[in-house]
């Protein structure tokens, strides 16, 4: 059963809820017993297509970036060990301590390091090494870390997205395919992770065949996901990740089949500007994924109200709701670049059971497709 408080806390946000048309009442009616439900969730596991999308994750509290987020109000500091204090450089750049200790080591080991952040335009300094806490803490990959558990669920709705932007997720006769992520086949598919954190959807999609490349503002947190891919062979040899910012490969000239931003339109300091470097790095015929929140009076009521401070779901100080992006906002952005919106798709969460579903209703958790038209042919 659930603390007393908890349960008084999801009586008063069950009302508001309630009213929204994408949520099952049978679902709200479970609430009462969420203790059950969870218990339930975590004995039957995550077998065939869940194994490959998301590890097993339990229902523990979200310590990493709770303590984080707790960092950010109050000022603290987070721990560091005396070999943070004294750094240099290692073979190929890598960043080393004071006894030759790489980042990703440190990672692996769940070491603490000090936050070192890649500037950029678009990089907001802050919500950046906010995430860097959780690779700081190991958090990105630890069983049974609820917040970062719905990142990971995620990917049951958002690896099939990608794969259909990626024109491997229907038949020749253009009728969708499973929706299972294990029937989905990217090889030869080229696609970029922009702010990748430890590595939560580059994963799945290095094994399943596309050529990844991960790229995140936190230096600690590619160390994590560096560390977590050396674990599996196949992922290591399909993904590279770079401590480095979409204007930066801009800059250099990269472009991609698929650019997927996923959760991070709203924690960069200028949406335009990171919007307008996604699009370039966009190969003509190529896609641009976006999942992120609208802004609305009900993103209010359920991702800040309800998730953060009623029911805990995620801590309080995860996201800003005027930082929310509405899919209008993000549509006309990517139009201004050239780009053509495919598709708008919704996506919710049950809160009871911590997986996610595809819905009609835009007005909280949302995905956006826009394709960049085919270069014209030469004359000839």
């Amino acid at each position: 059963t659930l603390p007393r408080g908890r349960l008084a806390a999801m009586r008063r946000v069950v009302p508001v809820v309630v009213r929204q048309p994408c949520v099952s009442r049978a679902a709200l009616c479970a609430v009462g017993g969420a203790g059950r439900a969870r218990m339930a969730s975590t004995a039957r596991g995550e077998s065939g297509a869940a194994a490959i999308v998301a590890p097993h994750l339990g229902w523990r509290r979200a310590a990493p970036l709770r303590s984080a987020c707790h960092a950010r109000r109050t000022g603290a500091a987070l721990s560091t060990t005396p070999l943070a204090a004294s750094r240099a450089t290692g073979p190929g750049g890598d960043a080393v301590d004071a006894v030759g200790r790489s980042d990703e080591a440190a990672a692996r080991d769940g070491e603490s390091r000090p936050h070192r952040v890649v500037s950029g335009a678009t990089v907001d300094v802050d919500e950046v090494s906010k995430f860097g806490d959780i690779a700081a803490q190991g958090g990105w990959w630890r069983p049974g870390d609820r917040a970062v558990g719905f990142l990971h669920r995620l990917n049951a709705v958002r690896v099939p997205l990608i794969a259909t932007a990626a024109g491997r997720g229907r038949d020749a006769g253009g009728a969708a395919r499973s929706a299972s992520p294990t029937a989905l086949n990217l090889k030869g598919v080229s696609i970029l992770d922009v702010g990748c954190g430890g590595g939560i959807l580059s994963e799945p999609l290095a094994r399943l065949g596309a050529s990844v490349t991960g790229v995140d503002a936190s230096e600690q947190n590619i160390a994590a996901a560096k560390a977590h891919a050396a674990l599996d062979r196949l992922v290591l040899r399909n993904v590279a990740y770079r401590a480095a910012t979409a204007e930066a490969l801009c800059d250099a000239g990269e472009q991609y089949d698929v650019v997927v931003a996923s959760e991070v339109v709203e924690h960069v300091a200028d949406v335009p500007a990171f919007l307008a470097a996604c699009c370039r790095l966009v190969k003509p015929g190529g896609a641009l994924v976006v999942t992120t929140i609208n802004r609305t009076a009900k993103s209010y009521a359920l991702a800040i109200v309800a998730a953060e401070h009623l029911l805990r779901l995620v801590p309080v100080d995860t996201h800003d709701w005027s930082r929310f992006v509405t899919p209008r906002e993000v549509g006309d952005a990517v139009r201004d670049h050239g780009l053509r919106v495919e598709r708008v798709q919704g996506l919710l969460l049950n809160p009871v059971c911590g997986s996610w579903h595809k819905v009609d209703d835009t007005d909280v958790n949302y995905a956006l497709v826009a394709r960049k038209p085919e270069a014209p042919a030469s004359g000839g």
